[in-house]
């Protein structure tokens, strides 16, 4: 498998579990970017980011690395300006408070990383795509000859 293809299959399975347990339990996820106790403000705040990423994160991405290449493309592009909008907040955030925890690290790291591959991958979608399977004399799945 593709590293991009992987890694955005590591971001499914980390938005899959971690989006449930901000809606139910925001503080158990983010207390150690935003500080504890969290103001119900935050707490709701992050119910909402859960509740987004859930819905885009795990099951619009795991259904787009299922599709074709054209679709794939699309919610790359839309997920890139989201990686480089949340990854310049985010370090924005970690330096004015001076909050650099395993969590915020994390956070920072990964959603750079996820920024650098799907600009590889929207370079060269097949870094993204399944590859062919053994015997397959056809083009990946989805792509038109």
């Amino acid at each position: 498998m593709p590293w991009a293809r992987s890694l955005f299959w590591a971001e499914v399975c980390v938005n899959g579990a971690t989006a449930p347990l901000m809606v139910v339990a925001p503080e158990l996820v983010l207390s150690g970017m935003l500080g504890s106790p969290m103001a119900t403000p935050t707490k709701e705040a992050v119910r909402w980011f859960g509740a987004m990423t859930f819905a885009f994160g795990f099951v619009l991405l795991s259904r787009a690395l299922r599709a074709d290449a054209a679709t794939l493309r699309f919610v790359l592009e839309a997920f890139l300006v989201g990686d480089v909008l949340y990854t310049a907040c985010a370090l924005r955030w970690c330096w004015s408070q001076r909050m650099w925890t395993p969590g915020a690290i994390f956070a920072v790291a990964f959603s750079a990383l996820l920024g650098a591959a799907r600009v590889h991958s929207l370079g060269d979608i097949s870094a993204a795509m399944p590859g062919r399977s053994r015997g397959s004399p056809g083009g990946r799945r989805g792509e038109r000859s």
